[in-house]
């Protein structure tokens, strides 16, 4: 296992964890962002460092590999803001008892998701294709 000092920022490995296998590794969360599976769902999800110890550990850096996460993308699961996923502009709750569009929208029906990090998803899913034992 590679220990959580020698890790690099933004580095890819190759992981022995409860849910990932390959994971990009973000030293200011001592984590690691990759891809996993839930009820056949897919998408972006964090693991700490096995070194941070117990209980939120869980994840064991084997390898090291040759590439880097671009810096164009973000190293966040989530990202700030939500949508409207019937038409995908961004949506804002009043603070009481209701969501409105933020940007003008022919859309009716205002059902508010968080923001999927698809650039960080497309990556990932890109290097487990390439990177696939």
């Amino acid at each position: 296992m590679i220990a959580l000092d020698a890790c690099k920022d933004r580095v890819l490995y190759r992981l022995l964890s409860r849910n990932l296998r390959l994971g990009v590794f973000c030293a200011s969360r001592r984590s690691f962002l990759g891809m996993r599976e839930k009820f056949g769902a897919r998408f972006a999800a964090e693991e700490y460092h096995w070194d941070a110890g117990r209980p939120f550990g869980t994840a064991k850096p084997l390898e090291e590999l040759p590439v880097r996460l671009p810096d164009a993308i973000e190293m966040l699961e989530i990202l700030p803001g939500t949508i409207c996923s019937t038409c995908g502009t961004p949506v804002k709750y009043n603070g009481r008892d209701a969501w409105f569009h933020a940007e003008p929208s022919e859309c009716r029906l205002i059902r508010p998701v968080t923001r999927r990090n698809g650039a960080l998803e497309g990556w990932l899913t890109q290097m487990e294709e390439t990177y696939s034992a």
